[in-house]
């Protein structure tokens, strides 16, 4: 066990052991993205708030709902059911019809955002500021091992259909919020040797990971990759289902909209 590892355990709100679960016990990794979380935390607050003050409850229930997977897997637990109970009032907000939710339960949802939104922005804070007291002396590790591509010279071609099987693993690891099924699929997808437009795609997809923006990654996989697999691969086998019925959930529809 690491130096810093043994420090986290100090941080009454990490749950290391968790944390490391979620990441197959690589130390270094979990120290990356813990750092990484930390250098964005303050983009996350923002984002969080300017929902709030905009009365975007949509948006907000968006960015809740990625705080409490992204914390969930750091093993910040406390933090992530409390962006849990956000993300569940900000849905109660915004639901429009009354026969779903009554004017009293809207307006105690209302309540809990305007009153635990400033609350809930601090608690964060102060949560990255023990990070960076512990994490400042490694600035390279883990994460951004995540977002660079293997650079074997005798890699195989990549096909489209393995691309294309890839990727729609990929989309369901996204929606599990599993960083450690993420990083195996990329590991497999490192292993070939693809055209540019390919590995641009990839790298893209990497950094949007990396930055726990779950949502954003499958938003992108649903319009520019599983629908193109349906013309690209019919013959491998059909998505379109599974895609039709992304589209048509209704929280699914909430974050490509």
């Amino acid at each position: 066990m690491t130096a810093q590892i043994k420090k986290l355990y100090e941080i009454e709100d990490l749950n290391v052991k968790a944390g490391l679960s979620f990441i197959g016990q690589n130390q270094e990794s979990y120290i990356g993205i813990l750092k990484y979380f930390s250098e964005n935390c303050k983009k996350y607050i923002d984002e969080l708030n300017a929902a709030f003050k905009d009365n975007n409850w949509n948006h907000y229930a968006i960015k809740s709902h990625a705080l409490k997977g992204v914390l969930a897997n750091l093993g910040a637990d406390t933090l992530s059911k409390w962006a849990a109970k956000l993300e569940d009032a900000s849905k109660s907000i915004k639901t429009k019809s009354e026969i779903v939710i009554t004017k009293e339960e809207r307006s105690a949802a209302e309540t809990v955002c305007r009153n635990e939104t400033g609350a809930f922005s601090e608690a964060l804070q102060r949560f990255q500021e023990k990070l960076c007291l512990i994490l400042a002396e490694n600035s390279n590790s883990g994460m951004n091992e995540t977002v660079k591509t293997n650079q074997g010279t005798s890699a195989s071609r990549g096909t489209p259909q393995i691309f294309y099987e890839q990727i729609y693993f990929l989309n369901t690891a996204c929606a599990d919020y599993s960083f450690t099924e993420t990083k195996k699929i990329f590991s497999v997808l490192d292993n070939y040797d693809w055209d540019d437009d390919r590995k641009t795609e990839l790298n893209n997809l990497k950094k949007i990971i990396a930055s726990f923006e779950y949502e954003k990654a499958q938003a992108n996989i649903l319009v520019t990759e599983l629908l193109a697999l349906t013309k690209d691969l019919p013959h491998i086998y059909n998505p379109l289902t599974e895609i039709e019925k992304l589209i048509n959930d209704f929280e699914y529809k909430e974050v490509i909209n």
